[in-house]
């Protein structure tokens, strides 16, 4: 479910809660996902997450802490 990713992707997800987003079983989603995108659900999640730190750090003179905790969710 890449929209949900896009939309909170700093909640902590799991590949079961992002299943159950797209109405499939855990398996089927990881499969069809990987297979559309390239990457399994999670790596795709953690590259989506680098690049938005990263733009952050480019557009908004942050130090990489302050990005980090601007985008943590407890």
């Amino acid at each position: 479910m890449l929209v949900a990713m896009h939309a909170d992707p700093f909640k902590r997800w799991t590949v079961e809660m992002l299943a159950a987003v797209a109405s499939m079983s855990r398996s089927i989603f990881a499969e069809r996902f990987t297979s559309a995108v390239g990457e399994p659900p999670l790596r795709y999640l953690s590259l989506w997450r680098l690049t938005i730190a990263a733009d952050m750090l480019r557009s908004g003179g942050l130090k990489v802490t302050e990005a980090a905790l601007q985008n943590c969710n407890p």
